[in-house]
């Protein structure tokens, strides 16, 4: 049975409840490690500083900055693979993607995800579709509205 390294479970204790129960169930389908969830505003911009950015959005505009956070990126787990291929991460995030749908139809989820694979949530992953692509994020639809009611 797969389960979390104690980094990917530091991560998934940052997480939005939604996120967790997402994680968790895809887990049982797909080995992956959790690489981001919530993050420091100077985290977040020392990824926009690299080269190539791996994030093109302010840190007010990201969903990585609530507590608990609204977003994780995830790359698959399969020995002997590469977990960075746009191939692999396609694969894995369609899993995540087929999971997340089931678990808002029995109620185990509140929102729906949006990847950074398929920012439009269009169904359509071909290059030409997509600005920037972020194949490993993750982030809830929805729920910033309520996190920041919250915060109040």
């Amino acid at each position: 049975m797969n389960h979390y390294s104690r980094n990917s479970q530091a991560v998934l204790d940052t997480l939005h409840p939604d996120l967790k129960v997402l994680m968790r169930a895809v887990l049982q389908i797909h080995d992956h490690s959790l690489t981001q969830g919530h993050r420091t505003e100077a985290e977040h911009n020392a990824l926009l500083e690299k080269s190539p950015p791996v994030t093109t959005v302010p840190y007010s505009g990201t969903m990585h900055r609530f507590k608990p956070s609204l977003a994780v990126d995830a790359i698959p787990y399969i020995p002997g693979r590469d977990p960075w291929s746009h191939e692999q991460i396609l694969y894995f995030i369609g899993v995540v993607v087929g999971v997340a749908d089931m678990l808002l139809q029995r109620g185990e989820m509140a929102h729906r995800i949006r990847v950074g694979a398929d920012w439009d949530s269009d169904n359509d992953i071909s290059k030409l579709d997509t600005t920037f692509f972020d194949g490993p994020h993750i982030e809830l639809v929805g729920a910033e509205a309520e996190a920041r009611d919250q915060s109040k």
